[in-house]
């Protein structure tokens, strides 16, 4: 993969509909947390519980400033259903690792 595309920036406008004051404060601290390890440059998981039987119904929009379709085509099938941790994960460093060595 041309190093150029990898490694190309977007910016990426997120709309989330329909969420309780609750859950908004949920997202907004899952975000302030991801935001605090990248500065301090610490990996770590940062989870989420969409609790989708109860009153969370999420309804997101997205707009990319630029390469939108190329971020659509690698999110498909790049993130992994765990039975055993009963989580889906999603870690951008195996998608470009995937991508980076075909």
């Amino acid at each position: 993969m041309d190093d150029e595309i990898r490694d190309a920036r977007t910016d990426m406008t997120v709309t989330i509909q329909n969420l309780t004051l609750p859950q908004a404060a949920a997202l907004k601290a899952m975000f302030d947390r991801m935001e605090q390890l990248g500065g301090l440059g610490g990996s770590r998981w940062v989870q989420f519980f969409a609790d989708g039987d109860g009153n969370f119904h999420p309804h997101p929009t997205y707009q990319f400033s630029s390469h939108g379709e190329l971020v659509k085509e690698w999110s498909e099938g790049e993130c992994a259903w765990s039975d055993e941790a009963d989580a889906f994960s999603v870690d951008f460093d195996t998608i470009a690792w995937k991508r980076h060595h075909g």
